[in-house]
């Protein structure tokens, strides 16, 4: 979120608030209206909220990720109300997990988010648990323990 080096300010608030809603914006026919977009057609918003989400804005796209408890850090509350102000349809986290033994803290956080953004009034239809199995990290094959139940090898 907020810039490794100032001077990439514009480029991090770009990223983050005009590329990470281009396709909804342009399925809502807020851009791009020539393509037929419209609200209706936006019927759910789904968004991923991932313990590595949230991160430092670097020219070379190798963005670094806050360290959990890092200030600047933006409340899940706080991103779904966002989306949800945006367009006004219901949201759902279609992915959402924690890493390593930062798991159960980062469940807790997302459910009392959740249910805070509820409370605002946010139209949250659903949370899915992502993975429900630690799964392989897709570049180096290696376990992530990132999912709520472990996978060891045997043997």
């Amino acid at each position: 979120m907020a810039p490794g080096d100032p001077h990439l300010a514009d480029e991090a608030r770009e990223e983050t608030y005009e590329d990470t809603f281009y396709a909804w914006d342009v399925l809502a026919g807020q851009r791009h209206p020539e393509l037929g977009g419209t609200p209706e057609i936006l019927d759910i918003v789904g968004v991923n909220c991932y313990a590595f989400g949230q991160m430092v804005y670097q020219r070379d796209g190798q963005h670094k990720s806050l360290d959990p408890g890092d200030a600047r850090i933006v409340p899940l509350a706080d991103l779904l109300e966002r989306a949800w102000r945006q367009y006004r349809r219901p949201l759902i986290i279609g992915e959402t997990s924690g890493l390593g033994e930062g798991r159960p803290a980062w469940l807790k956080d997302v459910m009392e988010e959740s249910l805070a953004a509820v409370n605002r009034g946010v139209e949250l239809h659903g949370v899915c648990l992502f993975p429900a199995v630690t799964m392989p990290d897709w570049h180096t094959g290696e376990w992530l323990q990132n999912g709520l139940a472990d996978v060891r090898e045997e043997g």
